[in-house]
């Protein structure tokens, strides 16, 4: 059930969710989607907004995607890629101590151009651009650093 929040917020089941945003990935379009949780913090914070533009091979480290699980769900979570291999990628949001499950790469949808917060939708960051590259790689460092080095070492 769509339940309209305000003039261009829509309230969308998460699995539905995955599929609406895939098929406007597939377009070329950008997406703007309140996020709620807590799994981010503190780069994202519940009730941020976040603009999400199709992943299309630019996936990069340190770059936090939308990604669709692996399971029957079809949900999708929104996480930082902290490894890449060559069919797929490890997550980890910024505020868990451990590592998401491998998310192939076809299932990263997408990934955050920038968050708005706050009223007025003050601008956090931007993916592009040197601080924007640089935040993105020391954040993937600190989460990697969290899990611990032997978890690092046995991703190769």
């Amino acid at each position: 059930m769509n339940e309209t929040v305000s003039s261009n917020i829509f309230c969308v089941p998460n699995s539905k969710a995955a599929a609406l945003i895939e098929s406007l990935m597939r377009e070329g379009a950008a997406v703007r989607i309140r996020v709620t949780g807590r799994s981010m913090e503190p780069t994202i914070r519940d009730g941020d907004i976040l603009v999400i533009v199709p992943a299309s091979g630019s996936i990069r480290w340190g770059d936090v995607a939308l990604c669709r699980r692996g399971d029957a769900s079809g949900e999708c979570f929104i996480h930082r890629i902290v490894w890449r291999g060559s069919d797929c990628v490890r997550t980890k949001g910024d505020a868990l101590r451990g590592l998401d499950p491998p998310v192939r790469t076809d299932g990263v949808i997408g990934v955050v151009q920038s968050v708005e917060r706050g009223v007025g939708g003050t601008e956090m960051f931007k993916r592009d651009g040197v601080a924007g590259r640089f935040r993105s790689g020391w954040r993937a460092f600190l989460a990697l650093a969290s899990v611990g080095w032997g978890t690092l070492l046995r991703l190769r």
